[in-house]
């Protein structure tokens, strides 16, 4: 492990800047939470390119990641290295996981709905999570660059379904909600019809 390069302010700046671009176009090529950025994705934890930029190099700074000059002669290189650790462990971790909310039942005092039913098989949960997170990935792309559609899914996913809600989060009119929600079924639909078995 080689010592720190020599730098002046000016050369750290340079890298700071330089290596925060990286970091930024990183984090434009992933989904987060299913989403891009400009359909309303976020990096978990709020990181931002600033952010990782800062942590690669107080990391080599700290001793927690060593610079080997004879892998990587450019030191920016090795710190580009480091960001894009951070970005694929971000991509990886539970927290980028699509979460959907589920509504807590509202049948209390129905005795016809008191039976208790079996815990299901842990195993058929993994099944079952893992096809809904693939059917889901397969309609975002089906939706694809239609903006509208993107962030109305993300609405939906929060919780807001009534178009009026919809349209003042959105800026946008009742009408535009109303347009994107048919152009969503219809996506959903194509969507189905290429996931389901032959």
């Amino acid at each position: 492990m080689d010592a720190l390069p020599e730098r002046t302010d000016d050369q750290w700046t340079e890298i700071v800047e330089r290596l925060t671009h990286h970091a930024a176009c990183l984090i434009v090529r992933h989904t987060w939470r299913g989403l891009r950025l400009a359909q309303g994705g976020s990096v978990p934890g709020g990181v931002d390119p600033a952010d990782l930029a800062a942590n690669a190099i107080i990391d080599v700074i700290a001793r927690r990641r060593n610079w080997n000059q004879e892998a990587y002669p450019d030191f920016l290189d090795f710190l580009r290295s480091v960001v894009d650790s951070q970005v694929s462990h971000l991509v990886e971790c539970l927290e980028n996981r699509v979460v959907r909310r589920i509504p807590a039942p509202t049948d209390e005092g129905k005795t016809t709905f008191d039976v208790a039913a079996p815990d299901p098989d842990p195993a058929d949960v993994c099944v079952d999570q893992e096809a809904l997170e693939q059917f889901r990935d397969a309609l975002v792309k089906e939706i694809g660059d239609d903006t509208l559609v993107a962030e109305l899914l993300s609405c939906l996913e929060s919780g807001y379904t009534k178009p009026e809600d919809i349209a003042t989060i959105l800026s946008v009119k009742v009408k535009d909600v109303n347009n994107a929600k048919k152009r969503l079924q219809r996506k959903t639909t194509a969507v189905i019809k290429t996931t389901q078995p032959k």
